[in-house]
């Protein structure tokens, strides 16, 4: 091989392109793959924690309903691990799944909170 190299310098810059290339593109669909499967590994620890808490069904599929409903643009997926530690949390302190899903469609969206009343009486002096 080092022969061909010797003979044909000019095949040098090419060969060493497409094998970076392919070492890249490789790279690229590991990466993605290894996202997904994560993903799915957090989303069915999250239905388990669920219903080990003694959720029902519906309620479980409509938190995650919430979770995937209009991701936001920087979101990785279905349900991030903020997610997942958000509706853990929530579950620990005995929310119910209305009150869930409002949190997670309120988290996806973004939304700010709203501004505080202002008063007044302080306002006056």
């Amino acid at each position: 091989m080092s022969e061909l190299f010797l003979k044909h310098p000019q095949a040098l810059v090419p060969t060493v392109a497409i094998v970076c290339t392919a070492l890249v593109v490789l790279g690229s669909v590991i990466v993605t793959q290894w996202r997904k499967v994560r993903q799915l590994d957090t989303e069915a620890a999250l239905k388990q924690d669920m219903l080990n808490r003694g959720m029902s069904v519906e309620d479980v599929e409509r938190v995650l309903r919430a979770s995937s409903e209009a991701p936001a643009p920087t979101s990785t997926g279905p349900v991030s691990d903020n997610e997942y530690y958000l509706i853990e949390k929530l579950i620990d302190e005995g929310k119910s799944a209305d009150e869930i899903e409002r949190v997670i469609r309120a988290f996806r969206a973004g939304e700010p909170r709203p501004a505080l009343p202002e008063r007044q009486d302080a306002v006056r002096a």
